[in-house]
């Protein structure tokens, strides 16, 4: 099946478009017809993300406007004190883990199984 109409457009098309000559300004799209258009419209966004660029380095600074680091941001007491707390709550964690799924078998309306939970929740924390 042919479509004579549709391969002569093309072929006319593709010589029109061939037949043009390329300048050395490569600003916008390779066959586009109005390069100084698209060259306007590249300089319109590039100043429109600078403005929006330096408002929010500005909305930055304002946000931190009174804040200071101190000199000596972590020392090694406050990284070992971290770590213990760090440890601490995940003993923490796994013994409430570890306790919940021990009791997921009991029946809590008995209670043989009350009694025998509460023992066990005790026995489980101390250390």
């Amino acid at each position: 099946m042919r479509f004579p109409e549709g391969c002569k457009a093309f072929r006319l098309a593709f010589k029109k478009i061939t037949k043009k000559t390329a300048s050395t300004d490569h600003d916008g799209p390779v066959l586009s017809a109005h390069k100084k258009l698209v060259a306007e419209k590249l300089a319109e966004e590039e100043a429109e993300r600078k403005v929006k660029g330096e408002a929010k380095k500005e909305k930055h600074l304002v946000g931190e406007k009174g804040h200071v680091k101190p000199a000596n941001y972590l020392d090694s007491l406050e990284k070992h004190l971290i770590g213990v707390a760090t440890r601490g709550v995940v003993k923490l964690f796994n013994a409430v883990n570890k306790a919940q799924h021990s009791q997921r078998g009991l029946n809590p309306s008995r209670s043989k199984d009350e009694n025998g939970r509460w023992k066990a929740s005790i026995q489980h924390f101390r250390l």
